[in-house]
């Protein structure tokens, strides 16, 4: 809870001098490479997988300078690792949703350009698929855990017209995942996203 309320200040002093005389709102969307770094608990294994997400958008610019996000990130059921052993084979899938809030910086360089910064919070849900077979029996077993997650941003836009731009973020969040009954520990979420806003 410390946590939101961080957030809620920093963002509050952020913009406690934006003009909200003109405010715009935009929405947009694109794609993502997302990587995570995820923890055996029992055998301290860790393993880093990567995947393509997907994103939707919406939002509102306080002004020039000012900007608020919200952020829908999904992906697919993405493998950790498949293993074949003597009689049949162990499997991890792990499946992620991001709803995110966040505030952004935005200083531009010139007229079409700007670079951006910002802090980020939201929720993760992280959806695990273990799976074991052998020639005797085959099991599965799934988890789903939704946590709060808090990190930051930085990027760079470009300005195709007045109301379309194109935005290249780097996102990096904390841990979200930690179950002791299935034993794995996610940590280190990061993502280079690629988005196409329009704004109005």
């Amino acid at each position: 809870m410390r946590k939101v309320f961080s957030f809620v200040a920093l963002t509050v002093a952020c913009t406690a001098h934006a003009s909200s005389e003109h405010i715009d709102f935009f929405v947009g969307g694109g794609i993502g490479y997302h990587l995570i770094s995820i923890n055996d608990l029992e055998s301290n294994d860790n393993y880093t997988p990567d995947y393509m997400a997907f994103h939707l958008r919406t939002g509102l610019y306080v002004n020039e300078n000012h900007r608020f996000t919200l952020t829908t990130n999904v992906t697919g059921d993405n493998e950790v690792y498949a293993r074949s052993l003597a009689l049949g084979g162990e499997a991890l899938e792990v499946n992620q949703s991001e709803f995110l809030l966040s505030y952004d910086y935005l200083h531009p360089v010139t007229q079409k350009l700007s670079l951006f910064g910002g802090v980020t919070a939201g929720a993760i849900r992280n959806k695990l698929l273990q799976s074991d077979s052998s020639w005797l029996s085959s099991w599965q077993y799934s988890n789903t855990s939704t946590d709060f997650s808090f990190g930051g941003q930085a990027g760079i836009q470009f300005a195709l017209s007045s109301e379309a731009s194109v935005d290249l973020t780097y996102r990096y969040m904390g841990s979200s995942f930690d179950d002791e009954l299935v034993g794995f520990e996610f940590n280190d979420h990061s993502e280079l996203s690629l988005s196409i806003d329009y704004r109005f």
